[in-house]
């Protein structure tokens, strides 16, 4: 609802809780409890003793941290929750012969036509009641934001007693509860302009609760923002990420935009994440069941995670792995041919797929897929595209490409590291998929180099033999519906003598 159809929209707050302008009355009963039951939109706190030592070896070291961790939920759980018995109430009576911890009963007098007309849960329930007084039953935090809901149907929007962004999730709650659309946009609108810290994480809980995420466009709407704030503000810092629920944890890890060092990371942050938020096994594992696919994106995991993943019986169940784990894993080592529907994020260290071969002689071919948008980036903003680490034998080596600004043109290197390295010599063959009636692999060109055995070896080459402004242009071959194709084989031809030995 946009700002003139609100204003446009008739105000009766003089008829609010007024006989004379009423033909049915609410009594609502209000029901005693704490805060934190009832549905309230909290943090789940595990039990600071529930970790034990059954961890994977990589994660038990860091357990200790997770404690923490739990006192900083319970730390923001007394902020989120924040008191409402003090806001403004109607004047109320108590139930005869109680104290002022039972029940409460309060009466307000209603039109029935204005709040049928702005909400079906009204609708139906004065239809199907026909005496005068209607009964509802309300929890004792439900309380003030029910009556600021009737204010706002009756056509307040000068709410005096929300003055935070908790009140105004407890009214879109209620709002959402009764289904009083207007409010739900409201309430959604103004939130968006109190994202914060505590706000993001209250939305968070909002949904994980509720669902609502699933059914207000509105509230999706504002899950999304509070991702993107999060994303903006904190990009995969731990302390902070590990107190996000469910639906926060899902928001934040669908993103494309998400930057991390490798999918690999975010794999071991699920974990750590899940660790802390289901200490019990069983809960764990069908939490994996479930959430684990939605989460990481395992086709771009390294080859070497997903066989250690596959090789552990405490993350996935076997049917699990062999449909998940397997089919990574497939596409890592299938080449050219590998397709995968999902989106990459913004990898620190670039996916890759494998294959490796030993015969005529040993080796492997890498293939990285790259978009114009990434060269673009690596010219104007001097940046480099490092992809994962994969092995050629048993050396461990990565493939750089940066813009040389000294050549004018797209530089390709291979990154050797090993202290004691067992190849000597290896060659390069460079190809790329070119624009072309058959969109085959063509050949760039080829480099020798001899490593001395050197601990670090930097192998560069101008790997498109084109210039900058030929490679990047809108005619360029390389480049087949926005995406180039890029092959590199590493042929190893001389090991070193002692490793031969």
């Amino acid at each position: 609802m946009s700002e003139k159809e609100q204003e446009a929209e008739p105000n009766f707050e003089f008829a609010f809780n007024n006989p004379n302008f009423s033909d049915r009355d609410f009594i609502i009963k209000i029901k005693p409890g704490l805060q934190e039951d009832n549905g309230y939109p909290i943090i789940p706190v595990p039990q600071e003793d529930s970790y034990g030592s059954e961890a994977p070896p990589p994660y038990a070291r860091i357990l200790h941290k997770l404690r923490e961790g739990v006192a900083m939920l319970k730390e923001q759980r007394a902020i989120f929750i924040t008191p409402l018995l003090n806001n403004q109430r109607l004047s109320g009576k108590m139930v005869p012969g109680d104290d002022s911890s039972t029940n409460k009963i309060i009466t307000i007098h209603i039109a029935s036509a204005i709040l049928a007309g702005k909400s079906p849960i009204f609708h139906d329930l004065l239809s199907k009641q026909s005496s005068r007084q209607v009964i509802l039953e309300l929890n004792v935090h439900e309380e003030a934001p029910f009556v600021n809901l009737l204010h706002f149907i009756y056509g307040r929007r000068n709410l005096s007693n929300t003055t935070n962004a908790g009140d105004w999730v407890d009214l879109l709650i209620v709002a959402h509860r009764f289904r009083v659309k207007s409010c739900v946009t409201y309430c959604c609108k103004f939130l968006l302009g109190l994202m914060g810290w505590k706000s993001v994480f209250l939305y968070f809980c909002l949904a994980s609760v509720t669902n609502m995420d699933n059914s207000e466009e509105e509230v999706k709407h504002l899950i999304q923002e509070s991702a993107k704030f999060l994303i903006k503000n904190c990009t995969f810092k731990r302390t902070i990420l590990l107190l996000l629920p469910l639906k926060g944890l899902q928001a934040y890890l669908s993103a494309d935009e998400l930057e991390v060092d490798s999918e690999d990371s975010v794999f071991d942050f699920v974990q750590l994440w899940a660790y802390l938020h289901y200490p019990i096994p069983e809960e764990r594992r069908e939490f994996f069941r479930i959430h684990v696919d939605s989460l990481v994106r395992f086709p771009f995991m390294s080859t070497k995670r997903l066989e250690q993943i596959h090789m552990r019986d405490d993350v996935l169940d076997p049917d699990h792995k062999k449909e998940t784990v397997l089919k990574a894993l497939l596409y890592k080592v299938g080449g050219a041919k590998s397709r995968c529907s999902m989106r990459q994020r913004a990898y620190k260290f670039r996916p890759v797929r494998v294959v490796v071969f030993d015969s005529p002689k040993e080796g492997c071919a890498v293939y990285l897929d790259l978009k114009r948008e990434e060269f673009e980036r690596l010219h104007s903003e001097d940046r480099t595209i490092f992809t994962e680490q994969f092995l050629v034998g048993n050396e461990e080596v990565h493939v750089l490409i940066c813009y040389d600004k000294d050549g004018q043109n797209v530089t390709l290197y291979v990154l050797k590291i090993k202290k004691e390295s067992e190849i000597e010599d290896f060659t390069l063959h460079i190809a790329a998929r070119l624009k072309g009636p058959r969109e085959e692999f063509a050949s760039l060109g080829q480099v020798y180099y001899n490593s001395c055995t050197a601990s670090v070896s930097f192998v560069m080459f101008n790997a498109f033999g084109a210039p900058w402004s030929e490679f990047i242009s809108d005619g360029s071959k390389f480049f087949i519906n926005g995406v180039f194709h890029l092959r590199v084989e590493i042929v190893i031809t001389k090991y070193a003598t002692a490793s031969m030995g």
